[in-house]
C-alpha cells in the first residue's frame, strides 16, 4: 500500500469540484449515450425483426470487453488514471463521429454497427474500468458508499430520461443528429473531466516495473484465493449478471416491441421503469450510514428480486383485454421498477465493499476480471435467451430462469449461509 508520502493534500473546495466535475461530466455523456443507445435499438429493431440478429448486435458490441477488462486492468494499475479517464471520453467522442460518416454512406449495414459498437464499447470499458478503480482515489473511505449512491442516482435519472427523449429524437430527428449528440457529449465529458484532481498516486503512476500478463493477474488470484468473502461476492454476482443482465437489454425490449406492439413512448416508459427504481433506491442508499447489515441480508435480497422476475409474467393475463397496450405497459413498468429497486440495493453494497476492501495495488486488474466476468457472462445470456426467444414463449423461459436462480442461489447459501464479518474498510492484504 502507498504511505503518506504518496499522498496529494487537496483542499475541501477542491474535493467539492472534484465531486462536481465527476457529476457533471457523467451527467452529460450519459445523457446523450442514452438517447444513442435507446435509438439505435429501435432502428435495429425495425431493420432486423429478429430477436437472434437484434441480440448479436448487442453481444458483439460487448464481447471485446473481455480482452479489454484482460489488457486494462494492467494499464489502469500502471498509468495516470486521470489521462485515461479523459483520453476514453474524448476517443468515444471521435469514434462516433467516424460511425456517422460510414451511417450516412451505409444506412442498412448490421455489420458496420455492429463493428463500430464493438469498438466504442471497448472504449468506454476501458474507462469504466479505470472510474471504478479511481473513486477511493478521489473521495475518502467512508464517503465511497454514498458517492457510488449519488452516481447510481445520478445514472438512473439520466436512464430514466434517456428513452423518453431517445423515443422522441428518433421521432422527430435524423439519426445524424442523435450521433452529433452523443458525440458532443463525450467531447464536453472528457473536458469537464481534466478539471479532476486525484488525491492519491497508485503505485504503477511512480514507474515501478510491470511484470508480463500471466504474472500479473496470478497476483489477483491469490488474492481471490485467500480471500473468500469476495471470491463468494464475485461468483454471486457473475451468476445474477447471467440470469439478469438479459432482462433488460434482450428481453423487456423484444417482447415489449414485437410481441407485445406497444408503442415507441410506451417502450420508453417501460425501459424507464427499471432507471425509476434504480433512483429510488439510490436515493435510498444515501441516508444509509452503513451497508454491512444490507450485506448480511445478501440472499434475501436475491431472492425478492428473484421474485421480481416471476412478476414480469403478470402482463400476459392482460394482453387480450388490453387495446391500448396501456395496462400492460404499466403493469410491465411496475415490475421493472421493483426490479431496480432490489438490484441497486444489492449491488451498492458489494461494489463499495470490494472498492474500499481490495488492495489499490491489485485494484484495477482485480475490477478487470470482476468486468470480464460480468461482460463473458452477460455475452453467454444475452445469446441464450436471443436464440430461445424466437423458439420459447417468453413467459416460459422467464419461468424457468426465476427457478434457476433459485436453485443455484439455495445452493450457495447451504455453502455459506451468511456473509460474516464483511466491515467496508480497507484491507491489510500485503502481497
Amino acid at each position: 500500500m502507498n504511505n503518506k508520502n504518496d499522498l496529494i493534500q487537496i483542499s475541501d473546495k477542491q474535493y467539492n469540484i472534484n465531486f462536481v466535475l465527476m457529476i457533471l461530466g457523467r451527467i452529460i455523456s450519459e445523457l446523450g449515450t442514452s438517447i444513442f443507445t435507446f435509438s439505435i435499438s429501435l432502428y435495429v429493431l425495425s431493420t432486423t425483426k429478429s430477436a437472434a440478429l437484434f441480440t448479436s448486435v448487442l453481444s458483439f458490441s460487448i464481447l471485446p470487453n473481455i480482452l479489454t477488462n484482460i489488457i486494462g486492468g494492467m494499464v489502469v494499475d500502471c498509468c495516470n488514471k486521470k489521462k485515461l479517464i479523459v483520453g476514453s471520453d474524448l476517443a468515444s467522442g471521435a469514434i462516433i463521429f467516424v460511425f456517422l460518416l460510414f451511417f450516412k454512406l451505409y444506412p442498412s449495414n448490421i455489420i458496420i454497427i455492429i463493428i463500430f459498437s464493438m469498438g466504442l464499447s471497448m472504449i468506454q470499458s476501458l474507462f469504466s474500468l479505470t472510474m471504478t478503480s479511481s473513486i477511493a482515489n478521489v473521495v475518502k473511505t467512508k464517503q465511497v458508499s454514498k458517492l457510488n449512491s449519488v452516481f447510481t442516482a445520478y445514472g438512473s435519472t439520466i436512464s430514466m430520461m434517456g428513452p423518453f427523449l431517445g423515443a422522441l429524437v428518433y421521432q422527430n430527428f435524423s439519426m445524424a443528429v442523435i450521433f452529433y449528440i452523443n458525440g458532443f457529449s463525450f467531447i464536453i465529458s472528457g473536458l469537464l473531466e481534466t478539471f479532476i484532481v486525484f488525491y492519491r498516486y497508485n503505485a504503477g503512476e511512480k514507474g515501478e516495473k510491470k511484470n508480463n500478463l500471466i504474472k500479473e493477474y496470478r497476483e489477483v488470484f491469490l488474492y481471490l484465493k485467500d480471500t473468500n468473502q469476495v471470491r463468494l461476492l464475485l461468483i454471486i454476482n457473475s451468476f445474477l449478471v447471467l440470469v439478469f443482465a438479459p432482462l433488460g437489454a434482450v428481453i423487456v425490449p423484444y417482447v415489449s416491441y414485437n410481441i407485445l406492439n406497444v408503442s415507441e413512448l410506451q417502450l420508453a416508459v417501460i425501459q424507464g421503469s427499471l432507471a425509476v427504481g434504480a433512483l429510488i433506491a439510490s436515493l435510498l442508499m444515501t441516508f444509509i450510514p452503513t451497508v454491512n447489515e444490507l450485506l448480511k441480508r445478501l440472499y434475501i435480497i436475491i431472492h425478492m428480486q428473484t421474485f421480481g422476475m416471476f412478476l414480469l409474467c403478470l402482463p400476459i393475463l392482460f394482453i387480450s383485454t388490453d387495446r391500448t397496450k396501456w395496462i400492460v405497459t404499466i403493469f410491465f413498468s411496475g415490475c421493472l421498477v421493483f426490479l431496480g429497486v432490489v438490484g441497486v440495493i444489492r449491488s451498492i453494497p458489494i461494489f463499495a465493499y470490494l472498492q474500499t476492501s481490495v488492495p489499490e495495488q491489485i485494484r484495477g486488474r482485480f475490477f478487470a476480471v470482476q468486468n470480464t466476468s460480468f461482460t463473458f457472462f452477460s455475452f453467454l445470456g444475452m445469446w441464450i435467451y436471443g436464440i430461445l426467444l424466437d423458439k420459447i414463449l417468453w413467459i416460459y423461459l422467464i419461468l424457468a430462469s426465476g427457478t434457476a436462480s433459485l436453485i443455484v442461489i439455495g445452493f450457495l447459501q447451504l455453502c455459506n449461509r451468511e456473509i460474516n464479518g464483511v466491515n467496508v474498510e480497507k484491507s491489510e492484504y500485503n502481497p
